[in-house]
Order: structure tokens, then sequence, then C-alpha cells
């Protein structure tokens, strides 16, 4: 399930790192997906116990919380990209490309994000 991808010096977006913790469900199941790991404008990390289906988009509902923020959370529609076993220890980490986003939510997420 291990799939190259971008290291950090490659990335274009800052990423906002997640000290709560904060769990992501699928819209479509109520199933929570994982715990946000880190956010930016145009994608996300989670962390979770299972491997997350590659190459699949997904409508993640992503709690929130911020100073003058007055939703508790946004919802996105986000394509897996890659996943990784993280040594062997049974946790994965999950990368994700945020491709659709209302505009009301994107405004949420950058202000957020600090974009």
């Amino acid at each position: 399930m291990k799939q190259a991808h971008a290291n950090s010096e490659n990335r274009q977006q800052h990423r906002l790192e997640i000290q709560d913790e904060l769990m992501v469900t699928d819209v479509n199941t109520g199933n929570t997906m994982g715990q946000l790991a880190n956010l930016s404008v145009e994608g996300l990390m989670l962390s979770s116990t299972g491997p997350v289906r590659l190459n699949t988009v997904y409508s993640l509902c992503i709690p929130l919380s911020a100073e003058g923020v007055d939703d508790s959370h946004i919802e996105v529609r986000a394509e897996s990209l890659w996943c990784e076993d993280v040594n062997g220890s049974g946790s994965y980490w999950t990368g994700f490309h945020i491709c659709e986003i209302s505009s009301k939510d994107q405004e949420i997420l950058n202000k957020i994000v600090g974009a």
C-alpha cells in the first residue's frame, strides 16, 4: 500500500501542523477516517489505524475551530494520493489532495491555515 510521494521540501503550500485530536469522518458513511495530522489550502494528511484506499475521492468532514470562525467544521472532497505504513507499526499516514470545496469553506480553511 506504499506509494512514493513528494517530501516536505517539494511542497508548495504552507502546512499547519495539528496539535489537537481532530477526527475526520467520511460524510457518506459516517465512519472515522483518521486523525488530522496537518492541513494546507490544497490538502491534508491523516493518521489512521488502517490503510486508506488510494486514488479514491472521499467526502470528508474536518472539524476545525479558530478565533472568528463560527462553523465547527468544513466539508471537502479529497483524493487519497499516497498511504504509508509507519515503520510496520500498524499506523498509517495518508496524504489527500482537496479537489472540491465550497467558497465558504475555502474562506474558513484559508483563515485557519493562514493563507
